[in-house]
């Protein structure tokens, strides 16, 4: 129990935290409408000061109905602090919270929160948040007999819808203007938009999934029609952009290392979500973008289940904050970050030790046909400076700061570059290692992003923007892909036809279809229509085992 230094009513303490939301901890709100109000030429000052009431009475209605004894210091401490932290993230990366940012929030480690922690933030959230929870919660809330507290609980509600009605009805034309141009600002308003997600979020997760796990396992099938196994590497990459690609039209020799390795430019593709927690289980659902469901997602199998169930062996290996549920059914391993090694500093590796596990489990044999699913650490931020070593400072000066806001536009560019440029020599040596270590096997490499990143562009930094108004920096991924030689005789691979791909239009509902194509693997969720790759790839195979049959058929009937 926490002993109460101070008493102050019900209603006045309604009345002050209302205001302390209102004033303190909506300046993302208030930066975003006063700088459309800006641009106007006739905008009303009158208006301007309506805002801020209008604000205020919603507040003070949503507090109204959150007050209760008991909890009531508890809640209310909560809702501070919280939205003390929502609001310099808003503030600082321009990120808008929703329920999606609140599924990342939860699935976020403490390495990676704390590259969220600088001298300003721990300033901006002591003053704003921690200071004031810690005032209310040695603060005594004196409430009046219930009916009385009732009533004038109904009055303070009853009040604050007759004065916002009375502020919308007379700047409706205003308000309307303005909504209509800034359509999702009621998600920067704190702490409303946290009570709305918190509540979506509890509600999903005890609701769960509701029905039967829905296994689309069955009927898949792979037929094995060579002597030698067959190998994929399927790298997951992270927070990379595919303007940042110079094959993509960019200025800078980001990828020189995959260009001189053969890898293969697929184009822009578009991510099924600006955030790892949506992207990643979206990429390896058969659900397309459009009926993209989180409960639904979870509960029925994905294309690592299918695979693992056509006969092949399926890794996952992790190097960045987890699958997202993907794996949880096939072999998967998370890199300890606490190892000795110097490619580890505790918090983080860098994503050469996922050349060094794959060269492992290569040195090991491949015995069956194998998917290897590698997941990268790759470009998250804000901390670009720890995804790449001293040698791949290549772009100079780079941001070695987490509030990367305070860095030049310059120097955020380079740091974002260099772990580009550190993304593509790891994919080149991935293909290497398989070439050297299995020369004679069937084997390909497909890498993709999981979603892309803004690095300052219409003031906005890192991911996660609600999708249907987030920008093309966070929504455009690149798609690289590699194949040996024995991958390239035994299919028939058309160059001339992979090249055109790169004029075609992607987007991650396409990766399932497009792997069990790679594969070879026959099952009731593929679609060859969304396979990307249909048209180029394995084009003559078909006719040479038919060929190779009717051999074997007229070897037979002479009898040898």
């Amino acid at each position: 129990m926490i002993k109460t230094r101070w008493s102050i009513s019900s209603t006045a303490f309604l009345l002050l935290l209302s205001a302390w939301f209102t004033l303190a901890l909506n300046l993302p709100f208030y930066r975003k409408v006063y700088g459309y109000l800006v641009s106007l030429p006739d905008s009303s000052m009158l208006f301007w000061c309506v805002i801020p009431i209008v604000v205020m009475v919603t507040f003070t209605f949503l507090l109204s109905a959150l007050l209760i004894p008991k909890i009531d210091r508890f809640l209310m401490a909560f809702l501070v602090l919280a939205s003390a932290m929502v609001s310099w993230m808003e503030l600082s990366y321009g990120i808008i919270f929703d329920y999606t940012m609140l599924d990342n929030i939860f699935q976020t480690n403490s390495a990676e929160a704390k590259t969220y922690l600088s001298q300003d933030s721990i300033l901006y959230v002591t003053t704003l948040g921690l200071a004031p929870a810690v005032v209310i919660l040695f603060t005594q809330i004196r409430y009046a007999p219930l009916k009385r507290e009732l009533a004038y609980r109904f009055g303070v509600m009853s009040l604050a819808l007759l004065v916002f009605g009375g502020a919308a009805g007379g700047f409706y034309k205003a308000f309307a203007d303005t909504g209509r141009n800034n359509r999702d600002v009621h998600q920067l308003l704190v702490p409303n938009q946290l009570v709305y997600s918190i509540g979506k979020y509890a509600a999903r997760s005890i609701r769960g999934p509701g029905e039967p796990f829905r296994d689309l396992t069955k009927g898949s099938l792979h037929e094995h029609h060579h002597r030698k196994p067959q190998l994929m590497v399927l790298v997951l990459g992270e927070t990379a952009r595919a303007s940042s690609f110079s094959v993509n039209g960019y200025e800078r020799p980001t990828d020189i290392y995959t260009v001189q390795s053969d890898f293969i430019n697929l184009g822009n593709v578009t991510a099924c979500g600006t955030a790892t927690a949506v992207s990643v289980p979206c990429m390896f659902s058969f659900i397309d973008h459009d009926h993209y469901d989180s409960g639904r997602v979870s509960n029925e199998s994905n294309l690592l289940d299918v695979v693992a169930a056509s006969g092949f062996d399926v890794f996952w290996i992790d190097n960045n904050n987890g699958c997202k549920g993907v794996c949880q059914r096939v072999q998967h391993e998370q890199i300890p970050t606490d190892i000795d090694h110097p490619m580890c500093d505790g918090d983080y590796c860098l994503d050469e030790i996922l050349v060094s596990r794959l060269d492992a489990l290569l040195a090991q044999g491949i015995k069956r046909d194998t998917l290897v699913v590698l997941h990268m650490i790759g470009s998250h931020g804000p901390t670009y400076y720890r995804r790449y070593p001293e040698a791949f400072r290549q772009f100079l000066p780079d941001c070695q700061r987490s509030d990367i806001q305070n860095c030049s536009e310059e120097s955020i560019r380079n740091t974002y570059d260099n772990t580009i440029l550190y993304t593509d020599w790891v994919l080149a040596e991935l293909a290497k290692t398989i070439t050297e270590r299995q020369p004679e096997l069937r084997s390909n490499l497909l890498y993709i992003s999981d979603h892309g990143e803004s690095l300052g562009e219409h003031g906005l930094f890192l991911h996660g923007m609600p999708w249907r108004i987030a920008p093309d920096e966070q929504k455009e991924v690149p798609e690289l892909l590699w194949m040996s030689e024995a991958y390239r005789e035994d299919l028939a691979v058309d160059d001339a036809c992979l090249g055109r791909l790169v004029d075609r239009s992607f987007s991650q509902d396409n990766l399932p279809h497009t792997v069990l194509g790679l594969i070879d693997v026959d099952s009731p969720n593929y679609r060859p229509e969304l396979d990307a790759l249909a048209p180029c790839i394995g084009v003559n195979e078909q006719l040479s085992m038919e060929s190779n049959d009717g051999l074997e058929q007229a070897q037979i009937g002479a009898g040898k």
